[in-house]
This record gives structure tokens, C-alpha cells and sequence, in this order.
């Protein structure tokens, strides 16, 4: 069994999405340098099998850090508006690191 099928199966039982054991083993097998993920679940895997994870609200806080958008608070609640979920206190402190 090669080694990403091992992998697979190791985390199959662990998720709702039949989809989050692949994207382990495929970080894994690419040796990816970073995996945008915002899922508690998978962060925790794929931190236990030593991967750089980053979520949408850690992109955001980054892109306004370099410049590259001007607020946080938009984009935020454009995500949230799309289904992400996010904790009130979550929030406030993105905004708030934000510099918001």
C-alpha cells in the first residue's frame, strides 16, 4: 500500500468531508510548504503530521501587512456571508490585529 493510501485511511474516520484525508496525503506527498485550510480538524492533522497551515482570516491579516488590500473588515464579512465560520470573539480580534 503506498504511502499516501496509508495516510488516507489513518484519517478517514476523523472528518465529515471524504475529501480532507486526500488533502493530507497530497500535502504530504508534495511536501507542500503551506496548506490554506480553515477547518479545525484538518489544521489539527495536518499540523500533527508537521505541515505549515495558514486560514482564510491568517491570509487576510497578511494581504493587509503587505499591502496588498487596504482593510480586513470587508473581505471578512464577505467570507463570513459565504458560509465561513467564525466565533464573535474570533472576529473582533482579526479585526482588532487588524489595526481596525
Amino acid at each position: 500500500m503506498p504511502k499516501e493510501d496509508s495516510i488516507r485511511k489513518h484519517y478517514e474516520k476523523l472528518f465529515i468531508s471524504p475529501a480532507d484525508p486526500s488533502v493530507i496525503a497530497l500535502a504530504k506527498k508534495e511536501k507542500a510548504g503551506l496548506v490554506l485550510v480553515d477547518d479545525k480538524k484538518i489544521r489539527k492533522a495536518l499540523e500533527e503530521e508537521r505541515l505549515t497551515v495558514m486560514g482564510s482570516v491568517e491570509i487576510l491579516i497578511q494581504a493587509k501587512k503587505r499591502g496588498l488590500i487596504t482593510n480586513v473588515k470587508k473581505p471578512l464579512d464577505r467570507l463570513l456571508k459565504e458560509g465561513l465560520r467564525l466565533s464573535r470573539n474570533v472576529y473582533e480580534d482579526t479585526i482588532r490585529l487588524a489595526g481596525e
